[in-house]
């Protein structure tokens, strides 16, 4: 069953929780058979609970760059794959912190934050802000970021609820569906936060542009560059990628002189996009 959604929220929350705002925590689904990958995911994710908890995280991103290269043989996240936008180390990581996530062992997440003031600058304008990632899995790591400062924005996604990483909590999505952008224009005209994945694998719709990048070509909806324009809310960019000690994530915005321009926020997120994903080329 879906997690109901949850309210958005332009800043920190404080005081008691009303029945609607109470977090939704997640219990693993109990696959119907117990294959080999199970089994070790779920047997690393329990052992690592003998690990003291401030090195948990550092732990698993070490251990994610050694398993870069057997990554590369599985058939992992092959849809992913094809937009090449996440590293082998990368999906590693990601996988690590899924399998400690899904078997309940709780874990900080340092990120190293290039670009907070961007975050807090939108985040304390008292307007809606528009979060924008591509399919960089390590992006959502940023959910954790804002859960742990009390925000609660709404999230446009295909899953029925994200997983926090470290924690039993879900963030809750909203379907991509014909009436997502009408959800999220009223979050945004309250003063909440939106956060989405703008490219999309494996299908093109009528809104969707394609540009050339160091992977090759990445097509994406320029829909909630549009939405963002019509209801003045500001606007950030956002990608993350593994390194030996943790996770970098980049945050950045358009230019000043691109406000009021779909088109020319959209070119903003094409070329941090491309600088981003240089080393992946």
């Amino acid at each position: 069953m879906q997690p109901p959604l949850a309210p958005d929220r332009s800043g920190p929350s404080s005081g008691a929780k009303s029945s609607t705002e109470k977090e939704v925590l997640w219990t693993p689904p109990a696959p119907g058979w117990r294959s080999g990958a199970y089994v070790a995911g779920r047997a690393f994710g329990l052992g690592m609970r003998l690990v003291p908890h401030r090195h948990r995280f550092s732990l698993a991103a070490r251990l994610a760059g050694s398993l870069a290269v057997p990554m590369r043989a599985t058939r992992l996240f092959t849809g992913l794959r094809v937009m090449r936008l996440n590293s082998a180390q990368d999906l590693s990581l990601h996988l690590l912190l899924r399998c400690m996530t899904a078997s309940g062992t709780a874990f900080d997440v340092p990120l190293r934050l290039e670009g907070a003031e961007v975050l807090e600058a939108a985040l304390s304008s008292g307007r809606g802000t528009v979060i924008v990632a591509p399919h960089a899995l390590l992006s959502r790591l940023l959910l954790r970021h804002l859960h742990d400062r009390g925000y609660r924005p709404t999230v446009i996604g295909g899953m029925k609820g994200i997983p926090l990483a470290g924690t039993r909590a879900v963030m809750p999505t909203v379907d991509p569906t014909s009436s997502v952008l009408l959800v999220a224009r009223t979050r945004l005209r309250e003063g909440g936060i939106v956060c989405t994945m703008v490219d999309r694998i494996g299908s093109k719709g009528k809104n969707t542009v394609t540009f050339a990048s160091p992977v090759g070509e990445v097509p994406f909806s320029g829909s909630i560059f549009r939405l963002a324009v019509r209801c003045n809310a500001q606007v950030v960019f956002t990608v993350a990628r593994a390194e030996p000690a943790g996770v970098r994530q980049w945050i950045a915005a358009p230019r000043p002189s691109s406000a009021g321009s779909p088109e020319a926020v959209a070119a903003d997120f094409v070329a941090f996009l491309r600088e981003h994903t240089a080393h992946l080329g």
